[in-house]
């Protein structure tokens, strides 16, 4: 007789994977996973890639041929919100070579205008990776959350769908003040 309980899938670990990227580079990644995204606080930035990245207010057809995703590059502020989040996503994911962050600013004492941080000669910071580097890791490590999207959206349609739209009804509640007794 076979254990039902035996364990089938707990304890699996998210096993690193070679990839190469567009410019050639070769490197080692893993797979976000929720727990990243939770220990790097990216939930907000998460969502906040998709408003980014789709204008929803487009035609269909332009979100779909990522048109819409070229005005949202248009707006820099956008794109720097969008640039960082992937930054810190490819610094959470890439396990080899170590990718490092951009060093902090300094002063320069001689022009008095801020200027990169020192760097380490052979390192690779985050900033020196091409846009087009990191939007293809970005692509491999959220294969996993793919199915997640559509996975809401089909329970919502089940679970909703015999539910009529109706308005919300806006009540004030009142409730007691002191002690009752």
């Amino acid at each position: 007789m076979t254990d039902p309980y035996a364990v089938t899938s707990w304890g699996v670990v998210n096993a690193p994977f070679d990839m190469t990227t567009p410019s050639g580079q070769k490197c080692l990644v893993r797979k976000l996973e929720m727990e990243d995204v939770l220990a790097h606080g990216l939930i907000n930035e998460l969502d906040g890639i998709s408003t980014a990245l789709i204008d929803e207010s487009a035609p269909e057809e332009e979100q779909e041929s990522g048109a819409s995703l070229l005005v949202a590059f248009k707006d820099t502020e956008k794109f720097g919100r969008l640039e960082k989040t992937i930054n810190k996503i490819v610094q959470i994911t890439v396990v080899q070579p170590v990718i490092y962050g951009i060093p902090d600013e300094v002063i320069n004492p001689q022009t008095r205008k801020p200027e990169a941080g020192p760097r380490v000669e052979g390192r690779a910071y985050v900033d020196q990776i091409s846009f087009m580097d990191k939007m293809s890791i970005f692509g491999k490590v959220f294969e996993g959350f793919k199915g997640l999207e559509q996975f809401r959206e089909d329970e919502q349609a089940s679970d909703l769908g015999t539910l009529e739209n109706v308005e919300a009804v806006s009540a004030t509640a009142e409730l007691p003040v002191g002690n009752p007794a």
